[in-house]
């Protein structure tokens, strides 16, 4: 009778945890930095993130930069409960594209850094630094997008790419 009553106890219990990409995204690690960071600063990248003629591959986490801003606290705040949301990234779904992202975000505390690497064409993004999972966490953030397209056209107000997001 025992073996009766624990055999559907566990199966409900079964489906509780996180979904694995969303453990592998948001890393005791990641969240702890984007939970409260010290600074945040925020990157156009370069579209062309190694340079002609670059016989290294970089990670997206170190490709060229056009511009940088640094948001003011309420924006800053802002991306943190964003990015460090479950709530923001769609983990079931995938895509059959290959991101090239416009944005990283990075996020410090202390002497940790993570950066978020948000490809606004696919709204796929990954973290990359402190304790990410890099490449092979990438995620869609279909569900954040609005929110995170409404902030970085603020930050990027000049920039006809950023500005002609949807």
């Amino acid at each position: 009778m025992r073996r009766r009553t624990l055999i559907p106890v566990l199966l409900l219990l079964s489906g509780c945890g996180e979904p694995a990409r969303q453990s592998k995204l948001l890393t005791p690690s990641v969240k702890s930095v984007l939970g409260s960071p010290d600074s945040v600063r925020v990157f156009r990248l370069h579209p062309d993130p190694v340079g002609k003629g670059a016989k290294e591959s970089v990670t997206w986490a170190d490709a060229r930069t056009t511009a940088e801003v640094v948001p003011d606290a309420a924006t800053m705040k802002e991306l943190s409960a964003l990015l460090s949301d479950p709530r923001t990234y769609d983990f079931e779904g995938g895509k059959g594209c290959i991101p090239h992202p416009g944005v990283k975000v990075c996020f410090m505390r202390g002497a940790a850094t993570v950066d978020a690497c948000l490809c606004f064409e696919c709204l796929m993004m990954c973290f990359y630094g402190s304790g990410a999972s890099g490449d092979d966490a990438w995620v869609d953030f279909d569900p954040g997008a609005p929110a995170l397209t409404r902030l970085v056209k603020k930050l990027f107000p000049n920039d006809p790419a950023i500005q002609s997001l949807k």
